[in-house]
C-alpha cells in the first residue's frame, strides 16, 4: 500500500528567467500497519539566471489515525525561488508547521453516546526570513451519539500578519500589523439516515489590533 513517484518538467522559455526552467522531485506515500501513514517529497527547481539560492521545496507528514487516539504531524517548506512554470503553487517563501492530536475514547457501558473526541490544533508559518505570518491554535470537545448525531463545541484563535495596507471596502484600509482573531462555535449535526438532516450553528468572535471588536454570526 506504498507508492513512490518521479518527477521531470522542462519549459525551454521561461517568463521570468534569461533561460530554461526545469523542476524535478520525487514523492512518497508509504503506509504501515493498520492506521499509520507517512507522505513526503522533495523538490526542486532551476530557472536560468535566478542562480540556485532557496529554489527548493520538501515536505515531511506523519499521520495516525486510530480509533482512540488520533497524530498528525507536518512540515512544509516553499523557497522563495522555487518556481515552476509548469504547475501550480499557491503560497512561495514559507514554512509551515502543523501539529494536531486527538483523544477520542467510548464509555465502557451502554450508553447514547457513541464516542467523546477532545482535539488540539496548532498551525505556524513563517517566512524564509523568520517573521511569523499566520498561526491558528484550536480546540475542539464533541458528542457523537449513537444515533449519528453530533454536538460540537469549538475554540480558533488565529492570528494573521498584514505586510501592506489593505482596502477593505470604500474609504476603509487596514494599516500594516497584526491582527488577532478569537472565535467560539457551537454546532449541532443530525444524522444524514433521519428522514430530515441538517447543520446548525451559532458563532461569536472577536476581531482585534490593539482595539477589540466583537462579531457574531449564525
Amino acid at each position: 500500500r506504498s507508492s513512490v513517484g518521479l518527477l521531470f518538467t522542462n519549459r525551454t522559455v521561461s517568463t521570468i528567467g534569461t533561460g530554461a526552467n526545469r523542476s524535478y522531485g520525487l514523492d512518497g506515500t508509504f503506509a504501515f500497519y493498520e492506521n499509520l501513514q507517512v507522505n513526503t517529497y522533495w523538490a526542486r527547481a532551476d530557472t536560468d539566471g535566478l542562480g540556485t539560492r532557496d529554489n527548493t521545496s520538501y515536505r515531511g507528514q506523519l499521520d495516525y489515525a486510530g480509533d482512540r487516539y488520533g497524530v498528525q504531524l507536518e512540515r512544509l517548506k516553499i523557497g522563495d525561488n522555487f518556481i515552476p512554470e509548469m504547475g501550480f503553487l499557491r503560497r512561495d517563501d514559507m514554512v509551515r508547521d502543523y501539529a494536531r492530536f486527538r483523544f477520542s475514547p467510548r464509555p465502557a457501558g451502554r450508553s447514547a453516546i457513541r464516542k467523546y473526541v477532545y482535539e488540539g490544533a496548532l498551525e505556524y508559518i513563517e517566512n524564509g526570513s523568520g517573521r511569523l505570518e499566520s498561526r491558528e491554535q484550536a480546540a475542539e470537545f464533541a458528542l457523537e451519539f449513537q444515533s449519528n448525531d453530533r454536538v460540537t463545541l469549538n475554540y480558533t484563535n488565529t492570528f494573521e500578519f498584514l505586510p501592506a495596507p489593505f482596502p477593505i471596502g470604500g474609504d476603509v484600509i487596514l494599516p500594516v500589523g497584526g491582527y488577532q482573531f478569537d472565535t467560539l462555535r457551537v454546532g449541532y449535526s443530525i444524522g444524514q439516515q433521519r428522514p430530515v438532516s441538517a447543520n446548525l450553528a451559532a458563532e461569536y468572535g472577536t476581531f482585534y489590533n490593539g482595539h477589540k471588536t466583537s462579531f457574531s454570526a449564525s
